[in-house]
């Protein structure tokens, strides 16, 4: 008996051939498909579907950000600003990140890049480089954002006091940082050499990687605890302090991700197979600042929520009296608009059938003065 071919799976190995073949004539520093055996390890899938992901849903976040605060009329501050600079970095970050596993090679093991594609090793050292600085630079951004928002909201001088402190602290990361890792190799070249070369012209790279990481879990906790004991002795209700307190839980959410990324590097060693452990790093380099990025987005979305629960109410309490109680009579010579209707006369019939009908306005806000007003209708 002969076993029939699937067609699919014909015309599929017939393009591969001509892919192989075309890339193997044009480009000839690219492998050949054909010569290339493919690994079934490869992981760098998530990285590039967390990076993918994250730079839409952190843009959603900071829309509704911005769509609540032009609901409560507020004046734009410095902290709109930083959320703004946040966000395009934070942008830049997750392209460089899919850079990393699309030319980088990340998600494969060095041997395979080793036997197959040399270059990819030297292409994932610089873009090592590029996110590494990138990152030091503007990790702080939301962070200084959250102690904008501290400082408006509180006017204590020990909580002014505290949040400079704390800036100041970021700042300071940040810029050395940054230093420490234009000067860790020299020459700077060296970066994406060979690790022999590396291992005899750097310093510790993969201690300076996780001590870079250390100061964000304290600013991380002191984004928690500066605004909590203040919230605890104020005169409110139990719960108005629970709202309070998770609202501001929310500002220092990042700490789960800042604790997530200190142990990545500290319990995988990164460079004896740099481009397959270099995954969770690259996912929670972008997923921490977008963390903050988002919670400090979420800190502000009081007023939005207010108008979404007021309007919820308002549809509930219009579908619940609407169909029972709007209606149209055309019998007596008055016609009423139903209210479920789009209509600037929003009136109802009440009571039956008189022929003297009382009517009210049934569209009003609680809270909001409501004029009443009797009408009689006599037949001339």
């Amino acid at each position: 008996t002969s076993t029939r071919q699937d067609p699919f799976e014909s015309r599929r190995r017939r393009l591969c051939l001509v892919i192989s073949f075309s890339f193997s004539f044009h480009v000839p520093w690219v492998p050949s498909v054909a010569t290339m055996e493919p690994d079934s390890t490869y992981i760098g899938w998530k990285a590039i579907v967390v990076s993918a992901l994250f730079i839409p849903i952190q843009v959603v976040f900071v829309v509704l950000r911005f769509w609540a605060q032009r609901l409560s009329r507020k004046s734009y501050d410095w902290d709109d600003w930083l959320v703004i600079a946040s966000l395009l970095t934070q942008i830049v970050a997750s392209a460089l990140a899919i850079g990393v596993v699309l030319q980088g090679g990340v998600g494969y093991h060095i041997e395979y890049h080793a036997a197959n594609d040399p270059e990819k090793i030297t292409n994932y050292f610089k873009y090592l480089v590029a996110i590494s600085i990138w990152y030091t630079m503007t990790m702080s951004l939301a962070k200084l954002a959250i102690l904008v928002v501290y400082r408006r909201l509180f006017p204590q001088r020990l909580m002014h006091i505290s949040v400079w402190i704390v800036a100041v602290i970021l700042i300071l990361q940040s810029i050395v940082g940054t230093i420490l890792l234009f000067v860790v190799c020299r020459p700077f070249w060296v970066n994406w050499g060979p690790l022999e070369m590396q291992q005899t012209h750097c310093f510790d790279k993969m201690s300076l990687f996780l001590w870079i990481s250390l100061p964000n879990i304290i600013t991380d906790l002191a984004l928690i605890a500066l605004p909590l004991p203040i919230i605890w002795k104020l005169q409110l209700s139990n719960n108005l302090k629970a709202a309070l307190t998770v609202t501001f839980l929310i500002g220092g959410s990042g700490l789960v991700a800042s604790i997530m990324r200190f142990r990545e590097f500290a319990s995988n060693h990164l460079f004896p197979d740099v481009t397959w452990n270099a995954v969770g790093l690259v996912i929670w380099t972008v997923v921490e600042p977008g963390i903050y990025l988002i919670s400090v987005s979420m800190m502000m979305y009081r007023p939005l929520l207010e108008r979404v629960v007021r309007t919820a109410k308002t549809t509930v309490s219009q579908r619940s009296t609407g169909t029972r109680m709007g209606m149209s009579s055309k019998s007596d010579g008055l016609e009423l608009t139903d209210r479920t209707q789009n209509s600037s006369h929003r009136f109802e019939r009440l009571n039956g059938d008189n022929d003297e009908e009382a009517l009210r306005p049934t569209y009003y806000q609680p809270g909001q003065i409501e004029v009443r007003k009797d009408i009689v209708v006599t037949r001339s």
